[in-house]
């Protein structure tokens, strides 16, 4: 299988946070338990923050298809940081005699520290829980590159199966999936493989790590009272943040840009970044 490098890359390590109660605490209520549970209890993720691009169509506000900031898809993400949340799926009452539906399908509750300053449209990555994608999706070809190519909804870990279509009276041609680099969250096939096709469409199932946009901030302005010791007034500290999630490719389909990618837009100041 074509497997992408980068997954396997060992992370920068990360120091415990300081969990440890201010000794002029009451035992008997205090935040510093509720953010070690989350710390040890949750998953590690890659925390990116969501911006709005500034390009738009003129006239309109719709973003620029071609912008290379957002991949036309109106928000960019920077300062990828690892950390830890509490994620759990999020079920709804199943009816099988009506119309099967997306509508409610890869919601997910996450909980995260309030050091994480998680917003909306936030992108939450799950480092170490894959799971498989699969796309129809039409093959464009780069004059300036020289190359073939076709943008996914997630940055593939590796390609499982690959098809292409060649007309309706045809059977479908297999493709090797060795034989298709997998470039961040863009596949390039070989330049032999579509002599002939106008308009090339590629069927890919390919392994990724699970990925979330924040679509809502539940509970993100909740403080509660600690009394101390040595004040006579109680203390206010904020609580966990818990926030409604979404699968990646539910919010956004994949990048709608002609190119080679999106730009990298991060200010990497400190060893807490994690590039790409």
């Amino acid at each position: 299988m074509a497997e992408r490098e980068a997954h396997k890359k060992s992370l920068v390590a990360i120091a415990n946070p300081d969990f440890s109660v201010p000794a002029n605490t009451v035992d008997l209520f205090n935040t510093s338990r509720f953010e070690q549970a989350v710390w040890e209890k949750g998953y590690a993720v890659y925390h990116e923050q969501a911006l709005r691009c500034p390009c738009s169509v003129p006239g309109t506000t719709a973003p620029l298809s071609s912008c290379l900031n957002c991949g036309g898809r109106g928000w960019f993400f920077v300062a990828r940081r690892e950390t830890r949340m509490l994620i759990s799926s999020m079920g709804s009452k199943k009816d099988y005699t009506f119309q099967w539906s997306e509508q409610n399908e890869g919601t997910a509750k996450i909980t995260s520290s309030v050091r994480d300053k998680v917003a909306h449209m936030d992108r939450i990555t799950l480092l170490n829980s894959m799971a498989y994608h699969n796309q129809a999706l039409p093959v464009q070809y780069s004059q300036i590159n020289d190359l073939w190519y076709m943008f996914t909804a997630y940055p593939p870990v590796s390609v499982e199966l690959a098809y292409l279509f060649l007309g309706p009276a045809q059977p479908l041609q297999y493709i090797e999936p060795d034989s298709i680099v997998i470039k961040n969250q863009m596949l390039v096939f070989p330049a032999n493989l579509f002599s002939g096709l106008s308009s090339p469409v590629v069927q890919v199932k390919y392994k990724y790590q699970s990925a979330y946009h924040v679509i809502d901030v539940l509970r993100d302005i909740i403080r509660t009272r600690e009394k101390r010791t040595d004040t006579v007034t109680p203390v206010e500290v904020d609580m966990p943040q818990l926030s409604l999630g979404r699968r990646a490719h539910f919010v956004f389909e994949r990048p709608d840009v002609a190119g080679q990618g999106v730009f990298d837009n991060t200010r990497y100041v400190d060893q807490s970044c994690h590039r790409p």
